[in-house]
C-alpha cells in the first residue's frame, strides 16, 4: 500500500533528522562578492587542531581572498593550526 509505506517513511524521516552540520568538503557558504573581499556571511564553524583535538564551536567567515576561515576576533583558523570540518548557518534569533 503506497500510502502506508509513505507513513513508514515520514516515520523514519522523523526518528532520524538531518543534522544542521554541513561538510566543509561537500560545500562551503556562500561567498559574497564585497569588491576586494570575497567572504561568507557569520556561520558556525567546528573545528579540531593539528592533534585532531576538538575545538569548540563558533562563529567565522570563510574568506576566498586568503582561503581561510577568520575568527570573530579576526583570527585566522588554518594560519593558527586549526581546522575546519563543518559549518552550520545561524540560526535566527527569535522572540
Amino acid at each position: 500500500n503506497p500510502s502506508s509505506a509513505f507513513c513508514r517513511g515520514a516515520e523514519w524521516a522523523d526518528q532520524h533528522p538531518q543534522s544542521p552540520w554541513i561538510s566543509v568538503e561537500e560545500r562551503l557558504p556562500e561567498i559574497i562578492d564585497y569588491g576586494s573581499i570575497k567572504e561568507s556571511n557569520m556561520v558556525f564553524v567546528h573545528i579540531i587542531d593539528e592533534r585532531g583535538e576538538e575545538w569548540i564551536e563558533q562563529p567565522a567567515k570563510y574568506n576566498t581572498n586568503i582561503n581561510d576561515w577568520i575568527l570573530a576576533d579576526f583570527t585566522h583558523i588554518f594560519k593558527n593550526g586549526g581546522k575546519v570540518t563543518h559549518w552550520m548557518q545561524i540560526p535566527p534569533l527569535t522572540d
